[in-house]
């Protein structure tokens, strides 16, 4: 009976230690997608991806084309 036990704790002590790696994983992840997310909102990033992706401009420039 024992030994069944002893076993039984074993595994779930096996276990814990690879939930607690995955949770601390997964805790990684979340910091770096967090940290992305800020970056990515921010009025400036939000410009430039504007006026390097979309072509935009603000009121009153006029878009430099450089010729190739």
């Amino acid at each position: 009976m024992i030994i069944v036990q002893q076993t039984e704790l074993y595994k779930i002590r096996r276990e814990t230690e690879t939930v607690n790696t995955r949770m601390a994983e997964a805790a990684e992840v979340n910091k770096s997608l967090n940290a992305e997310k800020e970056k990515l909102s921010t009025a400036e990033y939000i410009e430039k991806v504007a006026r390097e992706q979309l072509g935009l401009v603000k009121p009153g420039e006029v878009p430099y084309i450089p010729a190739r």
